[in-house]
């Protein structure tokens, strides 16, 4: 399968599908799949610390959209366990 769409740009490819049923679409890199359109009316690009991520695609009505803080700085909550271990 791959010699025979190798070099065949994906619209011709699907468009060849000739109304055949069954999942038939390009494949994107992780760059296209978080610009797209879909994933953006979606919500399923996320900011965390200024990166564009994926976010979560299970969405359940009534919770609030979970949304990930960036990873503290090193060192800075280490106060904290060391004081709970008494170091």
């Amino acid at each position: 399968m791959e010699a025979a769409l190798a070099g065949r740009p994906a619209g011709r490819v699907a468009s060849g599908a000739g109304g055949r049923r069954g999942a038939l679409w390009a494949v994107s890199n992780v760059a296209e799949a978080l610009s797209s359109e879909q994933a953006a009316a979606r919500g399923l690009v996320i900011e965390v610390g200024g990166l564009p991520m994926p976010g979560n695609p299970m969405k359940l009505g009534g919770y609030p959209e979970f949304s990930p803080n960036p990873a503290p700085e090193l060192g800075r909550q280490r106060s904290r366990p060391t004081a709970e271990f008494g170091v």
